[in-house]
């Protein structure tokens, strides 16, 4: 996937422009596969940003698209951040990766942690 183009994968979009890859739409089985190649083979220096906000669904197999590329980040020597929706950080604090070695996990969006701890504060 060249800059500027769009590719419609089962139930999502990704877009590549400049330094980024946006997805859009649903990360499962039946795309995860297709993604993960999309993505590890646009990496090597020229995309430091995978944004996920607008991913609404993502499962298990989502994780595993984290995992292959936190993988390929780590062997082409980049860092990519990864932008989250509530889906995708959602998952992934379940299953245990957000803290992968050539990944950023963004956390902008989190509450202010409470003044007391490091605990979140409360709705």
């Amino acid at each position: 996937m060249r800059d500027g183009q769009s590719e419609r994968l089962a139930d999502c979009e990704l877009t590549r422009a400049d330094d980024r890859i946006a997805v859009t739409g649903e990360i499962d089985a039946a795309n995860a596969g297709a993604i993960a190649d999309r993505v590890c083979g646009a990496l090597g220096g020229t995309v430091v940003v995978v944004d996920l906000r607008a991913v609404t669904f993502f499962s298990a197999a989502g994780v595993h698209v984290l995992r292959r590329i936190a993988a390929a980040a780590r062997t082409s020597d980049t860092i990519v951040q990864v932008l989250c929706s509530a889906a995708v950080r959602h998952t992934a604090r379940l299953c245990g990766v957000t803290e992968l070695p050539g990944l950023v996990l963004d956390r902008s969006d989190r509450r202010e942690p409470d003044p007391t701890g490091d605990r979140e504060a409360p709705s």
